[in-house]
């Protein structure tokens, strides 16, 4: 099983209206999200089907999964709330 990990790609802050880069923003998440177990990965964009950043735990099970899931959820909003927006720029 791979461990559970949190997608960061190239255009995320774009479509979330941050006001930083997809660097910044993984970097952002690395420490909160390491301390529910999950680790930050950057990845280029290359047409895949979903442009935004996505929780990744292959080989649980599905309640483990929406459990993780949901913790996930709740520290990236955090961690983005966090962060300055276009908006707020």
């Amino acid at each position: 099983m791979i461990g559970p990990r949190y997608v960061v790609l190239d255009n995320t802050p774009q479509i979330s209206r941050l006001d930083c880069t997809a660097d910044e923003l993984a970097d952002a998440l690395r420490a909160p999200l390491a301390m529910v177990g999950v680790r930050v990965v950057r990845q280029r964009s290359t047409g895949t089907k979903s442009p935004l950043s996505r929780f990744q735990a292959r080989g649980l099970p599905r309640r483990q999964y929406d459990a993780k899931a949901i913790q996930v959820a709740r520290v990236v909003d955090q961690v983005i709330n966090g962060l300055p927006s276009r908006n707020n720029a």
